[in-house]
């Protein structure tokens, strides 16, 4: 009993992950050898059903497509790391198990590339551009209006400071009748954001103590 409790475990730590061209999306069951059997979806946008250690082991890549249209796109680590951002977009606007899916797909977010093909055909080129400029861990991709769908015109590649700059969450704060947003006062006077933000909503600091622009006024202990 033990030993089935585990792979339902594992099985649901699975959701969501991707292995090779497919992710896993669901969990259906196990079949008569007891492996746990998982739908995942493909790359190519089709569903496969097959047992999560036939995925863990490298036996099921994908739903079959692999040896024909893809095998010439994704050929290097430059190219899965862009597949790896496809797959990324395309979870977190289908899958209600992500951790983001709340303010993607439950928001109405969709994506409108229909398959991996399309969307290299359209964002590979400067994909690669952005790439040489600020490498792999600041080259992330955009929706230029937080409010409206995945699609080339409504994409962009951003550093993880540009897209920070337009979340639907962010926080701004005015100073000198200048706003600007929270993560850009910090960038510039080069200070931790959570410090300033533990200066302001727990120590009740003004913004203006809180980054260092004035000395922090302290009030007399009270006798």
């Amino acid at each position: 009993m033990n030993k089935i409790n585990h792979r339902h475990i594992k099985a649901i730590q699975s959701i969501g992950k991707t292995f090779n061209y497919l992710t896993v999306q669901k969990i259906i069951g196990s079949n008569k050898n007891r492996n746990m059997v998982v739908e995942c979806l493909c790359v190519c946008g089709k569903k496969k059903k097959c047992t999560l250690y036939s995925l863990k082991i490298g036996d099921t890549k994908s739903c079959g497509c692999k040896k024909g249209k893809f095998s010439h796109i994704i050929i290097d680590k430059v190219s899965r790391r862009f597949y790896t951002v496809f797959n990324a977009m395309r979870s977190r606007v289908t899958n209600k198990n992500h951790k983001s899916y709340k303010i993607y797909g439950k928001r109405g977010i969709k994506l409108l590339w229909n398959n991996f093909e399309s969307f290299h055909n359209d964002m590979y080129k400067s994909y690669l551009k952005h790439l040489s400029l600020h490498k792999n861990e600041r080259t992330t991709i955009e929706r230029i209006d937080v409010n409206k769908h995945y699609c080339k015109e409504n994409c962009r590649w951003a550093t993880d400071t540009e897209q920070g700059a337009n979340r639907t969450n962010n926080r701004y704060l005015t100073i000198n009748k200048q706003t600007k947003v929270f993560q850009t006062w910090c960038n510039e006077m080069n200070i931790n954001r959570h410090k300033v933000t533990d200066r302001i909503d727990k120590l009740h600091w003004t913004p203006e103590e809180a980054l260092g622009l004035t000395p922090r006024i302290r009030k007399p202990k009270k006798t």
